[in-house]
């Protein structure tokens, strides 16, 4: 595996043995400034289409599984410049959960939107905050 050979191994292990989840932190994560395996863009998007490839039978009988691993797998086309791989990825995840899937569609615009703004430093932040918050709270917005 070029990259997520912890995912690959767990995947793995929860086909042989029976798991349970422990909802607290075991352990600490490390990034330090040197390179890292999944610091590449490019082995992680290799290692996500061979992980979805070679469990592609558990992913399409598991709705819930399969759509996380899409909207997952579409950040990551996202960050590699994959353009149109994100849009085949997001059809099958509409697919399997069409309201979900624009939700989705627009927390991830809505986090683009900001972050330009932010880039641009204009009044535009100000107000697109306000906006959101009002909206997050039910308001009336004329």
């Amino acid at each position: 595996m070029p990259a997520r050979q912890d995912w690959e191994l767990w995947i793995r292990i929860c086909e042989k043995f029976k798991v349970e989840a422990v909802h607290q932190a075991l352990w600490l994560y490390h990034l330090h400034g040197n390179e890292h395996i999944g610091g590449n863009i490019h082995k992680r998007v290799l290692a996500h289409e061979r992980i979805m490839t070679k469990n592609t039978d558990y992913l399409k009988t598991n709705t819930e599984d399969y759509w996380d691993f899409l909207t997952e797998l579409s950040l990551i086309y996202l960050a590699a410049g994959e353009k149109g791989k994100i849009i085949v990825t997001l059809r099958k995840a509409f697919k399997l959960k069409p309201l979900l899937t624009m939700k989705y569609l627009l927390k991830i615009f809505l986090k683009a939107m900001l972050k330009s703004m932010l880039k641009e430093k204009t009044p535009k932040l100000f107000y697109a905050l306000k906006y959101i918050k009002q909206k997050l709270k039910g308001d009336n917005i004329k």
